[in-house]
């Protein structure tokens, strides 16, 4: 597991990279709202999809944002995307917390 924190002038980047599932997670922490991070993006390799992967990521990305002492994290979902996409985060306790035209927002406390 490689991670790298890339800090810039209002917001810092955790980028988690798993080697071994070719797969990444990206989260966002904004200085001007520490206590929430944003999960602005997760990849699994389509040839390591369907082996848990994004799971351990996920798992793994709630516990980083943790140790920066963040207390939730927030996500977006194109409303266009398939179902069982808003259905995995919503398994990991993720839930609605408003909408408009282009997506559905989810938040967990953490």
């Amino acid at each position: 597991m490689m991670i790298h924190v890339q800090k810039w002038e209002d917001h810092k980047n955790i980028i988690i990279f798993d080697e071994r599932s070719d797969s990444s997670v990206q989260l966002v922490i904004y200085d001007d709202n520490q206590e929430d991070a944003f999960l602005y993006s997760l990849y699994v390799a389509e040839v390591n999809r369907r082996l848990g992967n994004a799971n351990y990521l996920m798992v793994f990305a709630e516990k980083k944002a943790r140790e920066f002492c963040c207390q939730s994290i927030s996500l977006r979902v194109r409303k266009t995307s398939p179902q069982w996409l808003k259905d995995f985060y919503e398994s990991f306790g993720y839930e609605d917390t408003r909408e408009d035209k282009e997506y559905c927002y989810l938040t967990k406390k953490i």
